[in-house]
């Protein structure tokens, strides 16, 4: 099974859990599937990770407006996705754990929320919107002294 198809059937499980059976992709994803299909490469995973990064923020303020919990899973599904497909991106991590942080009083969420921030400050230490967000994240959750240091780190 080819990279791609198998990209489409995880986002489709968000899909099918929420009532939503459609499985193809956005009609802009299809020549970017194809293009990793046709030669997996860096290149053409980084071009399929742009798309899908940009699906999951289209999602997200669907969901902020909405609140339809479909386009949440969906977004998450997009935004886990790009890590997968381009994992160098601090900014796709960002946005996956933002996401993953919509679901609060989920330990299974809340567990994925910082494993993403954290790996968005891994590879960028001076991201204070990440180290804000997890500060955040563990204030939420009661962890006030873990949130100590990314709050500060955001500070400066």
């Amino acid at each position: 099974m080819a990279l791609s198809t198998v990209l489409v059937l995880a986002a489709g499980v968000a899909r099918a859990a929420e009532g939503i059976t459609q499985l193809d992709p956005f009609p802009d994803e299809r020549a970017a599937m194809s293009a990793v299909d046709r030669q997996n490469t860096p290149t053409n995973r980084a071009a399929l990770a742009k798309i899908r990064f940009t699906h999951a923020g289209e999602l997200m303020d669907h969901y902020v407006r909405t609140r339809d919990s479909g386009k949440l899973l969906w977004a998450m599904d997009y935004a886990q996705s790009a890590t997968e497909l381009d994992p160098g991106k601090a900014a796709y991590w960002f946005l996956a754990g933002y996401l993953y942080g919509q679901a609060p009083g989920h330990p299974e969420m809340d567990r994925r929320a910082e494993a993403a921030l954290k790996q968005a400050i891994t590879i960028d230490p001076g991201y204070a919107e990440a180290q804000a967000l997890l500060g955040m994240l563990y204030t939420s959750n009661g962890r006030y002294l873990d949130a100590m240091n990314p709050l500060e780190a955001a500070a400066r």
